[in-house]
């Protein structure tokens, strides 16, 4: 009997990890981040908006990673894509983040 019901709990643990291939960027996942790192800075707000504006496959790295802390290998697992992946999304996600606000300082200087 144990080793059925453990054999039941990794099938479920491999049915809910494909349902969260993606973290959604829901109102209440922004309001906890902002909550956490709010501390009256619109610094936070301005990133978080601009990580809202990104792709879906990048900003589920970005926060996976910066903010959950987790490691490539379990975002990896998460996710269910190889290692490198993540790693590429996270690089391409950053890139996308910086050029975000290299526009809108180029529009307050501008």
């Amino acid at each position: 009997m144990t080793w059925l019901t453990r054999i039941i709990i990794r099938c479920a643990g491999h049915i809910l990890k494909r349902r969260n291939n993606i973290v959604p960027l829901t109102d209440e996942v922004l309001s906890d981040l902002s909550v956490i790192y709010h501390s009256g800075h619109d610094e936070a707000i301005d990133l978080l908006n601009a990580i809202g504006q990104l792709k879906g496959n990048y900003r589920s790295a970005i926060i996976l990673f910066y903010y959950y802390d987790y490691s490539i290998k379990t975002i990896s697992e998460i996710m269910e894509i190889p290692e490198g992946t993540v790693k590429t999304y996270l690089s391409r996600g950053k890139a996308e983040l910086k050029k975000s606000y290299k526009d809108e300082e180029g529009k307050c200087n501008g």
